[in-house]
């Protein structure tokens, strides 16, 4: 007999409920990036993956998106790192049942077009 973990959304809401944030952000965020940039950026992986100009046009729909709620840091000390920019920088947790922010708690889902899932 196996040891195994309790699941089930009232078990994840209880672990959500106890979630630990590391610090929030404590300057000005960066301004997210622009559209053409995000093409530029993403252009090789979108040709790798043979999208269609439609498909590419909707995944950097969802990239603007994502850009406009969240600064993830790609280097340094915090890389890795994501933060809400609607709140001026709360850090943010994945947790079990979704994702939350130190300041705003649980965040709506930005769901990814379905050919990039």
């Amino acid at each position: 007999m196996g040891c195994e973990k309790p699941s089930g959304p009232f078990i994840g809401m209880i672990r959500d409920s106890n979630i630990k944030f590391p610090s929030n952000w404590s300057d000005t965020l960066p301004s997210p990036a622009k559209r053409e940039e995000l093409k530029a950026q993403m252009m090789l992986g979108f040709q790798r993956r043979n999208l269609s100009e439609l498909q590419v046009e909707e995944a950097l729909d969802y990239f603007e998106k994502y850009e406009e709620r969240y600064y993830e840091v790609t280097e340094g000390a915090r890389k890795g790192s994501t933060f809400h920019r609607l709140c001026g920088g709360g850090a943010m947790v994945q947790g079990e049942t979704g994702v939350f922010c130190a300041n705003c708690g649980k965040l709506p889902d930005l769901l990814p077009p379905a050919f990039m899932r």
